[in-house]
């Protein structure tokens, strides 16, 4: 598209948690901004306009696209975990299912309106064995939300294809939460990858790449700086387990203070999981050098707790 940087246009579904605002902050001036909220409009205050959007009611998504016009959009509506135990199974799945549904429909409007489309993806769509994992390693997921996640990335690689879409995927995103929710912090983060969850030493043995949340928003700006670059990226961080990740924020005095809570197996199915994210592509056709967590908070001016 022929268009100054300063006339673009980006929707970002899902923009009123705190990865949306640190895209937001990151892509600056840069951009006009049209941001969604489903539950939280009220937790960023921000002059940019805020509409309300659900993916599970919004049927008429080229409706909505049509009034907004983006040339750019970028997806941050996550599937969500399940919240009770009867979610796992047929309630669980049927949310999956209409999340998979809802960008199935979304692709084929973003390629009839030939906007540049970025999806946030995950490193759950591998299989937890042999990671960190490269933008070129199979995908491979053992888990429902990694194997929905990996049908959404295959409904848009003809996008890419196409040269008009990018699918950036992260592991676990750091980054002081307030005072946009007040109720949060950065442990609430790190724990909350499901709420039905067995107190266990199983996170020594849960490898990650967490990485500042401020490297996905800058990762994002290249992406964008590099006329739209197509691909899968992935937003490396420092491989550690759960327990390091933790002595390395807080010390390891501290440690006991924080009960850990991991998946139960039944999401994986192996005693040591192995998740975590690597970069070639990333790396080499963006040029992207990525932030320590310590620089990370350093640079946001946040206290690592």
């Amino acid at each position: 598209m022929n268009v100054d940087e300063n006339e673009k246009k980006i929707l970002i579904l899902g923009a009123s948690g705190f990865v949306g605002h640190w895209i937001v902050e990151a892509l600056g001036l840069n951009y006009n901004f049209l941001l969604t909220y489903n539950k939280n409009r009220k937790i960023i205050d921000y002059s940019t306009e805020f509409l309300w959007f659900n993916f599970k009611i919004s049927n008429d998504i080229e409706k909505f696209l049509n009034k907004t016009n983006p040339d750019i959009i970028i997806n941050l509506i996550k599937s969500g975990l399940p919240k009770k135990k009867s979610e796992k199974n047929s309630l669980f799945k049927n949310r999956l299912e209409n999340f998979i549904n809802f960008n199935k429909k979304l692709m084929k409007v973003v390629e009839k309106k030939n906007v540049f489309y970025i999806f946030l993806s995950t490193d759950f769509v591998f299989d937890g064995f042999s990671g960190p994992y490269l933008e070129s390693s199979p995908t491979s997921p053992v888990t429902n939300i990694g194997k929905a996640y990996n049908d959404i990335e295959s409904i848009y690689h003809p996008l890419i294809e196409k040269e008009n879409a990018a699918i950036v995927r992260s592991s676990l995103l750091l980054g002081n939460t307030e005072p946009y929710f007040s109720n949060k912090n950065l442990f609430d983060l790190l724990i909350s990858e499901s709420k039905e969850i067995k107190k266990t030493n199983l996170f020594g043995k849960f490898y990650r790449t967490p990485s500042h949340v401020l490297n996905l928003a800058f990762l994002i700006n290249r992406i964008l700086e590099e006329n739209n670059k197509s691909g899968i990226f992935h937003v490396p961080g420092e491989y550690l387990s759960y327990e390091e990740l933790i002595v390395k924020l807080v010390g390891k005095a501290q440690l006991k203070e924080y009960s850990f809570q991991i998946p139960e197996k039944e999401f994986f199915p192996n005693n040591e999981i192995r998740l975590g994210l690597n970069s070639d592509e990333t790396v080499k056709n963006l040029k992207f050098k990525t932030l320590s967590l310590e620089e990370g908070f350093k640079l946001s001016k946040e206290r690592i707790y």
